[in-house]
């Protein structure tokens, strides 16, 4: 597609297909729901865009098929406000073996993170912070909600609240952005690990009927459901925590004639750099058979002492800062080596 989703979002009238409520409570009284998916589209101006196409198609391709979101090692958001997107995989590696997408489309994700360092205090006050972020009355906070969120607030260090998008070119859509509706909230503790999701919002019903639908008859591997979405969304956060993947700046930009016309500001795109990582954690971290936690473990930077007689690289000792990189854990037999992008970049 010839646009990135994030300009779609922005200069066109979001679409917000049925059965999602015709009126929408917000703090701000009555809108139309095409009002609010415009009020909600518009925050994209302000966030940092992240091109995540490469991990879509590492995660489409792979092998393993059973992922799960709780094994996603790192969480932690980079950004406080970003817009996560990337196009539809035309390819996926499923559990009946290889299919081919006839849809052309993307997806993505708007991200606000909390952070809490000392986990929620007040639940309360939490609660009226998520629902200012959907508005009035968007977010339900009862019954199974309360039930299994509320025992993990004191743990959680981050809430990522994500508003979710996508477009394609069948019709109805014709490349329009739609606004699906759906919340997703996603709690993670200290070191990243995922505590927690939940979906919610005006859309989420019927979402969940059709992934129930589809489930019911054979087709639940849906490429395009809300699973798969927060899988990408996970290893994009996880990459981006790896020494050894490069966080770059790429242009997406229109023509200058576009920019004025629309009254459209120039968004600062960025992508990850994960092309030689991918082979890594296929081959030597053996992902698909191994599970991800194993293929991708995110090693914390930590000071490591060197002696004499077990000297760095066979010359230096000392106390030396060993910075964050993808390894494999130890404990469970698999390593996978530190590689680099660039070597001239490497300290």
């Amino acid at each position: 597609m010839n646009m990135r989703l994030a300009y779609r979002v922005i200069s066109m009238q979001p679409m917000v297909l049925p059965p999602v409520a015709e009126a929408y409570p917000d703090v701000e009284g009555e809108l139309t729901v095409q009002e609010y998916a415009r009020k909600r589209g518009s925050v994209v101006r302000h966030a940092t865009c992240v091109v995540l196409d490469n991990v879509a198609k590492f995660y489409a391709e792979n092998a393993k098929t059973d992922w799960d979101i709780m094994e996603l090692p790192n969480w932690a958001p980079p950004w406080t406000l970003s817009f996560m997107e990337w196009d539809h995989p035309r390819r996926w590696y499923m559990k009946n073996g290889w299919h081919e997408s006839e849809e052309v489309g993307q997806y993505g994700m708007t991200v606000a993170s909390l952070r809490h360092p000392h986990g929620v205090q007040d639940s309360k006050a939490w609660r009226t912070i998520i629902t200012g972020y959907a508005g009035s009355g968007s977010v339900e906070m009862t019954g199974d909600y309360t039930s299994r969120i509320e025992p993990l607030l004191a743990k959680a260090s981050w809430t990522l609240f994500c508003d979710h998008w996508l477009t394609c070119l069948g019709a109805p859509i014709y490349g329009a952005p739609v606004w699906m509706g759906i919340y997703t909230i996603i709690l993670a503790d200290e070191s990243g690990k995922c505590l927690g999701t939940f979906d919610t919002g005006p859309g989420h019903a019927s979402w969940s009927e059709k992934a129930a639908a589809e489930a019911a008859t054979g087709h639940g591997d849906d490429p395009t459901g809300l699973a798969s979405s927060a899988h990408i969304l996970g290893l994009g956060y996880s990459f981006c925590h790896c020494k050894n993947v490069v966080t770059s700046h790429i242009q997406f930009n229109r023509s200058e004639t576009w920019h004025r016309k629309q009254k459209i500001p120039k968004l600062k795109f960025q992508t990850l750099e994960i092309n030689p990582m991918q082979e890594v954690l296929k081959t030597e971290g053996g992902i698909e058979a191994n599970g991800v936690q194993r293929a991708m473990h995110i090693c914390r930077g930590h000071f490591a002492h060197y002696t004499e007689q077990k000297p760095l690289f066979g010359k230096h000792h000392g106390d030396f800062w060993i910075p964050q990189h993808v390894r494999g854990k130890k404990e469970l037999g698999e390593v996978v080596k530190d590689y680099a992008i660039n070597p001239g970049d490497r300290n």
